[in-house]
C-alpha cells in the first residue's frame, strides 16, 4: 500500500512538472483572425469616471452609467498606456465635448467637464474610441458610457455595511430605513424601520437594501474584490522608475 501511495505521489509530481513545463513553453500569438472588440460594437476598454472603473453589471469594462449632481465635475481618465494611441471623443451635441486626442505613451489622459457643459441637459452620452499607433489603424476599441444629472440639493443616503460585535455580524442600515430586505441564508427577509439587522448566514452571500419614506435609497452586496482592481497594466503608474507625465486635454 505504502509502494502504490509512493508511485502515484511521484507520477502526480512528473505530470505537474510537465504542465508547468507546457505552460513556460507556450509562445504568444497575435488573435489577428478575430474581430476587434470595436468592429463587434463591445465596448470593453476601461476607461474611469470620477476615479471608480466603468463598469457593466456582469463586472466587466467599457460600458456603464453614471450619477452626478448638477454642482459636480465629471472627471474622465484613462491610465498610462505603454503604447501612444488616438482617442476619438464623442459627447452629446449640446456638451461640445466632442474631440479627437493624440496621447503619448505613458502619459494618462484626463479630462475634466464642468458643470455648466451640462447644465441644460438631464443626461448626456460619451463614447470614446481607442486607436493604438503600434496596431494597423483599423484595430480600435470602445468605451461608452450615459451620465445621468440629479438635483445638487439632493442629499443621498449613507451607504450600508457590515460590522461584527459580541461575536455576532449585524448589517448597519443608516438612518431613515423603513423598509428593508435583506437576502440571508438563501432568502429574502423584510424588516421595517431599524437601523440594525443581524446577519445569521455566510456575510460574502449578503444582499440588502432599504428604502426611506421619502423614497430615498442604499444597497449592499459584499465585494470580495473590493477595493476594486486595477487593469493589469496600471503596474506601470506605480513603477517610479517608470518615464511618464500626465495630460490634463483641453
Amino acid at each position: 500500500m505504502y509502494a502504490e501511495a509512493a508511485h502515484m505521489k511521484k507520477f502526480n509530481l512528473v505530470i505537474l512538472v510537465l504542465i508547468l513545463v507546457a505552460c513556460t513553453t507556450i509562445k504568444y500569438q497575435d488573435d489577428t483572425g478575430y474581430l476587434n472588440s470595436a468592429q463587434a460594437e463591445s465596448p470593453e476598454f476601461p476607461v474611469y469616471l470620477n476615479g471608480k472603473v466603468c463598469k457593466d453589471t456582469d463586472n466587466q469594462p467599457g460600458l456603464c452609467s453614471k450619477k452626478i449632481q448638477s454642482n459636480s465635475i465629471l472627471s474622465i481618465e484613462i491610465p498610462a498606456l505603454p503604447y501612444s494611441y488616438k482617442l476619438d471623443l464623442a459627447c452629446t451635441k449640446s456638451l461640445d465635448e466632442s474631440k479627437i486626442y493624440d496621447v503619448e505613451a505613458n502619459t494618462k489622459f484626463i479630462r475634466l467637464i464642468p458643470p455648466e457643459k451640462f447644465a441644460s441637459v438631464k443626461s448626456f452620452i460619451c463614447i470614446g474610441e481607442i486607436f493604438p499607433k503600434d496596431r494597423p489603424e483599423q484595430i480600435s476599441a470602445l468605451w461608452e458610457v450615459r451620465v445621468k444629472i440629479s438635483d445638487k440639493a439632493y442629499t443621498p443616503r449613507e451607504s450600508i455595511y457590515l460590522t461584527k460585535k459580541h461575536g455576532f455580524v449585524f448589517l448597519v442600515m443608516g438612518e431613515y430605513a423603513r423598509s428593508i430586505l435583506v437576502y440571508d441564508q438563501g432568502q429574502w427577509r423584510h424588516y421595517s424601520k431599524t437601523a440594525v439587522v443581524r446577519i445569521k448566514g455566510d456575510p460574502s452571500k449578503v444582499r440588502a437594501y432599504s428604502e426611506s419614506y421619502q423614497m430615498r435609497f442604499n444597497f449592499f452586496q459584499f465585494d470580495e474584490k473590493a477595493p476594486e482592481q486595477t487593469p493589469f497594466y496600471l503596474h506601470m503608474e506605480k513603477d517610479p522608475a517608470a518615464n511618464q507625465s500626465e495630460v490634463d486635454a483641453e
